[in-house]
């Protein structure tokens, strides 16, 4: 029923598929990344007036609604290595000091990504890409690693002859 699509770099609009005869609704963005944010009550509240919709009862913050979206596009993806599982990834919501960061984290492979807010609001981000680029790197890195821990077992080894 409900479509939210950003409009300027401050402010999304919610549009009501239902209530088509009225004007969609703008809302502060910083508003809808507060995980401590009752996005249902904000609605009923600006719309009661026109539309008459009775104030809600229960309000359910709206939690890490980027996380979890980010987590779900993961999920989704098949072709990364490893078992498939519908809760693979997560992505938790930091903040530290005045910034927002989130942490990808890939259950199956105990893989940690970090990144911040600004980041994963890109609308051209490719999460998928962007995450298999990370993947390839941390595999490239860790041979490298091993490669150079077998040149150094090979090199004491051979001092022992």
């Amino acid at each position: 029923r409900f479509h939210i699509y950003r409009i300027s770099e401050t402010h999304h609009v919610i549009m009501d598929r239902a209530a088509y005869l009225w004007e969609d609704v703008e809302i502060p963005t910083s508003l809808l990344l507060n995980p401590e944010f009752c996005v249902s009550d904000w609605y009923a509240k600006r719309c009661e007036p026109v539309q008459g919709i009775p104030p809600l009862q229960n309000c359910e913050a709206m939690g890490n609604a980027l996380g979890h979206h980010i987590a779900f596009l993961l999920n989704r993806e098949r072709r990364f290595p490893g078992n498939h599982s519908t809760n693979r990834f997560s992505c938790a919501h930091i903040k530290t000091g005045g910034e927002v960061l989130y942490e990808i984290i890939n259950q199956e492979l105990d893989m940690h990504l970090w990144t911040n807010e600004q980041f994963l609001c890109n609308e051209k981000l490719n999460i998928t890409h962007w995450y298999a680029r990370n993947l390839r790197k941390g595999y490239i890195r860790l041979q490298n690693v091993l490669l150079e821990r077998e040149r150094e077992w090979g090199d004491n080894h051979l001092q022992l002859l």
